[in-house]
């Protein structure tokens, strides 16, 4: 079905959201009652302004933002970053606006390298983890994920693959995952 409504990067802010609305609509006649729209890494959507934290800038994101969503027909989840997971965002943002609040515990260490398991696999076709990983590597990732999160894992992985790739390396060694986690200084936020 067509909404017709035709949305450029010059359309108002009235018509985006009308357009979602449209888009919403449609997909409840196709029997779907519940809409539901998330938003993950929110904390890339938005650029702290010189001198200001993260945290306030997320916090003047989420003002601004959700007023304009509850203009639109359907339910959000918002996946909050663990850096926010604060008083003062509580305080503001988390009680103030959003009906429920859930934590999701973290997955256990073997369930993580179950994980790499599985993406190295997918990314290199089928490659055993054995192949990529020397064993010592991911008891250093296991180790990593016990003090930060997943998300932070994963950036991790990815700058263990680049530096073992740039060195012409074999395998990905513990050394690599210890140089991508000091390489990489705005991942060593901990909850």
């Amino acid at each position: 079905k067509q909404t017709g409504l035709k949305i450029e990067t010059s359309s108002e802010l009235g018509d985006l959201i009308e357009f979602i609305n449209q888009t919403i609509s449609i997909i409840r006649s196709f029997q779907k009652d519940h809409v539901l729209i998330m938003f993950d890494e929110t904390d890339r959507l938005i650029t702290p302004r010189e001198g200001e934290s993260p945290e306030d800038s997320a916090i003047s994101f989420f003002k601004i933002i959700i007023p304009v969503l509850s203009q639109i027909n359907c339910s959000f989840v918002f996946v909050q970053n663990s850096q926010y997971k604060t008083i003062k965002f509580q305080n503001e943002i988390t009680d103030k606006f959003f009906d429920k609040s859930i934590t999701i515990p973290k997955i256990q260490s073997d369930k993580v390298v179950k994980i790499i398991e599985k993406r190295t696999s997918a990314v290199c076709n089928g490659v055993n983890l054995d192949d990529i990983w020397e064993p010592s590597a991911l008891h250093e990732l296991s180790e990593y994920y016990e003090k930060t999160s997943l998300r932070q894992l994963t950036n991790v992985c990815k700058f263990s693959i680049e530096k073992a790739w740039r060195d012409g390396a074999e395998l990905i060694t513990k050394s690599h995952v210890k140089n991508a986690i000091l390489e990489v200084p705005s991942l060593l936020t901990v909850n």
